[in-house]
């Protein structure tokens, strides 16, 4: 079922074609935190959400930091009400070499490994995926963090993104 639904020969406006576009964050620059395990809001990769809204998440986060060292915790910030059901698919933390997908909920982050980085100029990525049910309308909001405090910074790169398809 598309949204919004569409009646044969129904005239279809502006507003409507947009709706059913999904919505999409990119990464304009990169963002580093070094030494940092407080999450914290990522200054692009955020979208709102309509209030009663029912979405799909999926994105594509490209980072780097030091091999088995720093790592990346993230989270979702959402407005009051919200349910979310979401996953990483990424490498799992502690120098192993296996990816790990996990499920959560909005406030209990998720990590994702450094393994097979060579170091801060070699890049990795992780994909979070999700079914989100807006109670209030606002913002969804990447929170992320290093997992374990390391001075090596932990960042995100350009053209990391996040995408919104809204469902009804």
């Amino acid at each position: 079922m598309s949204y919004p639904p569409f009646a044969a020969g129904q005239r279809i406006l502006g507003s409507q074609l947009a709706a059913v576009s999904p919505s999409v964050a990119v990464k304009t620059t990169f963002t580093s935190r070094p030494s940092n395990t407080v999450l914290q809001d990522d200054p692009h990769l955020f979208l709102p959400l309509a209030a009663g809204g029912v979405y799909i998440l999926d994105a594509a986060l490209f980072y780097n930091g030091e091999y088995n060292a720093g790592d990346l915790n993230l989270d979702w910030a959402v407005p009051a009400g919200t349910t979310m059901r979401w996953a990483v698919n990424g490498p799992a933390r502690g120098g192993q070499a296996v990816y790990a997908s996990n499920s959560s909920v909005p406030g209990t982050p998720i990590s994702a490994g450094t393994y097979g980085l060579g170091g801060v100029g070699t890049l990795t990525s992780c994909h979070p995926t999700g079914h989100i049910i807006a109670g209030a309308a606002g913002t969804l909001q990447l929170r992320w963090a290093q997992y374990t405090s390391h001075a090596t910074p932990t960042t995100i790169h350009n053209p990391s993104w996040i995408r919104l398809q809204r469902l009804s």
